[in-house]
């Protein structure tokens, strides 16, 4: 599933890839967009994810130059963006958990998707370490980060901080080019309130009549192909799919699953209700959300003239 917790980060970790989620946010990587529901209301306030991956290439470029500034070498660039990321970023794949037949059947409740995310991740440490070394600079890693991040060597703020006798902006070269692109010293935070929105939406979903009705023809059908869980959601996320690959049960598992999910329409019923919310909750916060669709339309505007601008000599 991918109703992807997009407040706060631009860029994309490793903790994402562990592959599991409940469904509101929490990072599970989605199958092919096959199995994804329609889009829902307040994606029309959320960053994409190709939006992201821009934004954390820009702020990354507008960093370097402010790293160059002080005699450091720049860091390297996110990786560019891919089909798979594409997936694992849609906030609609797996919102409902698992709805694709093909990938029930291939994968399980696993993914074959690799986000270039976690492929970067997945370099090893050696390799790390001796491109750290070969940096032309060779200053110290506390220097670094006080310049970079306005961290000392414990990871604590530094106030005003300075090196060299020259002062680094507040938060180091990173809060200063999410300043640039967005204003603030975070980066998007602006889709704080679309995104905590939609998570609810999903949350309270689960109560609907509708949808209860849905869980129940699903759970009964289940269990008349002998597999007894309360809800789509946890089969989903049943401990006994955490090996590195799908079991033959787990395959079975999953098929059956989605036939029942089509079976008692659950994810109709489940998207008919979240979207409802969704509607209602963007009633309620027309200003506000106007407010984080201008932002998000003026930060992307200045994202795209960073990245349309030829790189350094």
């Amino acid at each position: 599933m991918a109703a992807v917790a997009l407040a706060a980060t631009a860029g994309c970790t490793s903790s994402q890839s562990s592959g599991r989620t409940d469904g509101a946010g929490h990072a599970r990587q989605a199958p092919p967009a096959t199995g994804a529901a329609p889009d829902i209301p307040l994606a029309a306030y959320l960053p994409s994810g190709r939006q992201l991956r821009d934004y954390a290439t820009a702020r990354q470029i507008l960093a370097n130059r402010c790293l160059a500034g002080f005699g450091f070498s720049p860091d390297p660039l996110p990786p560019a963006f891919t089909a798979d990321d594409a997936d694992v970023t849609s906030l609609t794949a797996r919102r409902y958990m698992l709805a694709d037949p093909a990938a029930a059947r291939a994968y399980g409740y696993h993914t074959s998707l690799t986000p270039s995310y976690v492929r970067v991740d997945r370099r090893d440490r050696a390799a790390q370490q001796a491109e750290q070394a070969a940096r032309p600079d060779h200053r110290s890693a506390a220097d670094r980060a006080l310049v970079s991040l306005g961290l000392d060597p414990a990871g604590n703020p530094v106030p005003h901080p300075r090196i060299g006798g020259r002062a680094v902006p507040e938060g180091g070269c990173t809060a200063q080019a999410n300043r640039a692109l967005t204003g603030t010293d975070d980066a998007l935070t602006r889709a704080d309130l679309p995104n905590t929105l939609q998570i609810d939406a999903w949350q309270q979903s689960r109560d609907d009549p509708g949808v209860k009705r849905a869980f129940a023809g699903w759970s009964a059908c289940m269990a008349a192909r002998g597999y007894r869980y309360p809800d789509p959601v946890a089969v989903d996320n049943a401990a006994d799919w955490q090996s590195a690959t799908p079991s033959a049960r787990e395959l079975a598992t999953a098929t059956a699953d989605v036939a029942c999910k089509q079976q008692a329409h659950v994810v109709t019923a489940w998207h008919a209700a979240d979207s409802a919310l969704q509607t209602a909750a963007i009633a309620r916060n027309t200003a506000a959300l106007a407010a984080v669709r201008a932002g998000l339309g003026a930060t992307t505007a200045k994202v795209a003239a960073v990245l349309a601008q030829p790189p350094p000599g």
